[in-house]
């Protein structure tokens, strides 16, 4: 079993992942009240009113997740998944050559468990530089 499906059995990671779900909702939500809210009182109010406004939106995003997290509540089914073992072989975790620094043992496991291969290389860069911006003049 490799990290990403021991990562997939925890009951944790459902829970986050049906948080992020929902976040999105509720995400889109709470923007579209406040684009509201905001048209409503754009010309009745003072700038510190339109900015108190958007600290209250940003508020709630924030709070949203927590909430969501809170409510779907660990779950009462404690089912382990059918291909879970009580061991886990020792060579899922390699022991690091005495030599090596203690994050080699990282770059085995990803390699071995993940089959990805971390190197460095050298190549081109896109780089983009804006020297000065203008507004457009009219035509």
């Amino acid at each position: 079993m490799n990290a990403i499906q021991m990562l997939g059995s925890e009951p944790w990671v459902e829970r986050l992942g049906w948080t992020l779900v929902h976040f999105f909702w509720q995400g889109a939500l709470i923007a579209v009240l406040y684009a509201a809210a905001r048209r409503w009182i754009e010309r009745r109010s003072s700038p510190n009113a339109r900015y108190l406004l958007a600290c209250a939106a940003l508020a709630t995003m924030m709070a949203a997740p927590v909430a969501t997290w809170s409510t779907l509540g660990p779950s009462n089914e404690v089912t382990p998944p059918a291909n879970r073992t009580s061991t886990i072989p020792a060579a899922a975790f390699p022991a690091p050559a005495p030599t090596d620094p203690d994050h080699a043992n990282v770059y085995a496991a990803l390699q071995e468990q993940l089959g990805l291969k971390l190197g460095s290389a050298k190549g081109p860069v896109e780089v983009l530089v804006i020297d000065r911006v203008e507004r457009p003049g009219e035509n």
